[in-house]
């Protein structure tokens, strides 16, 4: 039996709008546990709590820690048991954690609805919609994971806006009330949207025998562990920033507000970006073009360490987001196209794992250099001469990217 061809955008969506649909909705609720979202309450909370840079790094570090911890074995639920279900469970965590942090009246209850913020949101959320995607549309999954992921550029054009102009308002612990509510409400509507069709890899379910890697394999595969660091830079760098970014905004002279409006251009870079890389993706190799990742990555870490004028935040924010946009639609594909799908929602569930552990240590490494006088800008040229580094790392030779891709053609 051949294999469908690629279709257009329109036909796509003509034919597939409600799993699109369902996993845009999911991608925009993975806001709630991003980084880039929860960082906007950062000051409040550490004058509430009464922590340094270094402490709320620290502890959000370990709460993100111990979320990709755990993300490596719940989400591999998402092979064996109905999306529908699943989903449901991880917008109900997603929704009380919400609920707990605008409660949390000491540390230890705030460092909990930081773990199970990142766990259900940026975590098995994201996860959900992506691997879900990459399942149903095999034959379209570069161009459907990019109109799926753009429910998360979505949501980080609107919720920073709103959750600036909320604090200022209310203070930040009724925003994260009505941050619940709009999960609820979301939730609602993906399970709307969601079909019994949308359950675990039709391949598992019909009793066919799983195919891929077992998890312990891969950490013994070159072609895997040169192209993991790649995609981790894009997660360590972004929430490095995006976390510090009231610190970078005093350090440079920026007004907070004026970089919660680069949001915006942020989110427009990578919509764009999530529609012209799918259909490259379902023309050519994940593997080949997964070495580029490392330019927007690099000359973003280059403007904030060398720029000083606030010119300097759009133009970071627009290579953010066509960094961000690239490594989430490579990693998936990637992943796809080398191991099959049988096992996506297992593979997943680790290298998501690993992207959470990044965003996790990111908070607090950069922290503590900054507890020890070490600038942001100086952090970014390091940052920008690691990039580089994984970006040579990820160019196998080509007869190893044959063998792997003709792997996973036959699984």
């Amino acid at each position: 039996m051949t294999a469908p061809l690629p279709t257009g955008y329109r036909s796509l969506v003509a034919r597939h709008w409600r799993i699109l649909c369902f996993g845009g909705v999911l991608m925009a609720l993975s806001s709630a546990g991003q980084t880039f979202f929860i960082a906007l309450s950062g000051a409040r909370i550490r004058q509430d709590f009464q922590l340094s840079d270094g402490d709320f790094g620290t502890a959000y570090a370990a709460a993100t820690i111990a979320s990709a911890a755990t993300m490596a074995w719940v989400g591999r639920l998402v092979d064996t048991v109905s999306v529908r279900r699943f989903t449901m469970a991880v917008g109900l965590v997603l929704a009380g954690a919400c609920l707990l942090l605008a409660w949390s009246p000491n540390l230890p209850v705030l460092v909990l609805s930081l773990y199970l913020l990142r766990l259900a949101g940026q975590g098995l959320m994201a996860h959900t919609a992506m691997t879900t995607i990459a399942r149903a549309l095999p034959a379209d999954r570069g161009k459907a994971i990019g109109l799926a992921a753009l429910g998360l550029a979505l949501g980080e054009a609107l919720f920073p806006i709103a959750a600036v102009r909320g604090i200022g308002a209310l203070d930040w612990r009724p925003v994260w009330l009505l941050c619940a509510g709009a999960v609820l409400l979301g939730l609602a509507l993906a399970l709307t949207l969601a079909r019994p069709g949308f359950g675990p890899a039709r391949a598992m379910a019909a009793g066919q025998p799983p195919s891929g890697p077992a998890e312990s394999a891969l950490w013994r595969d070159p072609a895997f562990l040169r192209r993991l660091p790649i995609l981790l830079c894009s997660p360590f760098i972004t929430t490095a920033m995006f976390f510090h970014q009231t610190r970078l905004a005093q350090e440079k002279g920026w007004a907070l507000g004026w970089i919660a409006s680069w949001f915006v251009a942020y989110a427009v870079a990578r919509a764009g970006s999530l529609v012209l890389v799918g259909p490259l993706l379902d023309r050519r190799s994940a593997a080949g073009l997964l070495p580029w990742l490392a330019m927007p990555l690099g000359l973003a870490m280059g403007v904030i360490a060398l720029v000083g004028s606030d010119v300097a935040v759009p133009l970071y924010m627009l290579l953010f987001g066509l960094g961000a946009a690239a490594s989430g639609v490579l990693g998936t594909a990637l992943w796809a196209e080398l191991y099959g799908t049988h096992r996506l929602g297992r593979i997943r569930a680790l290298t998501e794992g690993g992207n959470v552990l990044a965003s996790g240590l990111a908070p607090a490494l950069t922290g503590l250099l900054i507890d020890r006088g070490v600038s942001l800008s100086t952090q970014a040229l390091g940052l920008a001469a690691v990039v580089a580094v994984a970006g040579l790392c990820a160019r196998d030779p080509a007869r190893l990217l044959a063998r792997r891709r003709s792997r996973g053609s036959g699984a």
